[in-house]
């Protein structure tokens, strides 16, 4: 289960939404689209089965599932190289960028539909995203090999 947490004037407080998943699934990363008020999950499933769950926060306390995106393989959750925390939203264009740690790849999907639009290799091990909104460039870190690879969101 994940929550949503906001911050007053008091502290940071719930405000009751939750998001759950089904028996043995295993959430690993998570960003938030704060034009659409679109959260999306990156989740593990037995089979090393790697997808994005995307929710939609309706209000206070309510959120609706949507869609179920496969991407490429973080590897199995179990290793300790295992990836699934390289996720990043641009809100400029609604893209998701997933990176697929054992795949040597980042997913990139179209927020608008919910559909993969590519598979950019990237190299070996790549583990952390970022995003540059301002000029859609895409960072992403490479562990195995000390690197940083960049490329630019069309």
């Amino acid at each position: 289960t994940v929550g949503v947490y906001h911050r007053t004037d008091a502290g940071w407080r719930n405000d009751g939404a939750l998001f759950t998943f089904a028996d043995r699934v295993v959430p690993f990363a998570v960003t938030v689209d704060h034009r659409t008020a679109r959260v999306y999950i990156l989740t593990w499933r037995p089979g090393d089965l790697w997808r994005v769950e995307v929710f939609e926060k309706l209000s206070h306390g309510e959120v609706r599932a949507g869609a179920l995106i496969p991407v490429g393989n973080s590897g199995n959750k179990n290793s300790p190289d295992v990836g699934g925390v390289g996720l990043a939203v641009n809100v400029n264009n609604r893209h998701i960028f997933v990176a697929n740690t054992a795949d040597g790849t980042v997913t990139v999907i179209d927020g608008a539909n919910d559909a993969v639009l590519d598979t950019v290799t990237v190299g070996s091990d790549p583990t952390v995203l970022a995003m540059n909104r301002d000029n859609g460039v895409v960072f992403v870190g490479l562990r195995a090999l000390d690197q940083l690879h960049r490329f630019r969101d069309q």
